[in-house]
């Protein structure tokens, strides 16, 4: 599924979807150049579904945790990590949570599988004003 992404709204229209999804056990991976808004998203995201802390990048630290609902919310970003890392230290941590992963291409996720992942891809248009966004997900029903 493709959105165009032109203002807030749009975004809206997909958080709507994807706030169906935010269960344990369950990802969202974000792929996307750097400044395309896989964090911003992220952010937008997690205020809507509750989450009273403010909601930073996790480059640095690699993780940060949220709790909203009920609901433990881990956000990774793994720009910085790579195939060799020890993802066994993470995956423990992403069980029973809720789970968005930026630059999910640099790790293997052993937990994750299509039934209960969602690929979410952010481009540029050429002007920097419209994002594309590409949904995959084999849990139609939401999109």
């Amino acid at each position: 599924m493709q959105y165009i992404i032109k203002n807030i709204q749009d975004w809206n229209e997909i958080i709507k979807k994807i706030k169906k999804f935010i269960k344990p056990n369950n990802f969202l991976f974000l792929s996307g150049e750097l400044g395309t808004g896989k964090t911003a998203f992220t952010k937008l995201l997690l205020k809507s579904f509750g989450v009273e802390n403010n909601v930073t990048s996790p480059s640095f630290v690699i993780l940060n945790t949220y709790f909203a609902n009920g609901l433990t919310i881990n956000h990774m970003d793994a720009y910085r990590l790579n195939f060799n890392e020890d993802m066994a230290l993470y995956d423990e941590l992403f069980d029973s949570s809720f789970n968005i992963i930026e630059w999910p291409d640099n790790v293997v996720i052993n937990n994750a599988n299509p039934k209960n992942t969602i690929k979410m891809k952010i481009t540029l248009s050429e002007d920097n004003e419209i994002r594309i966004v590409n949904i995959e997900s084999t849990d139609f029903e939401i999109f």
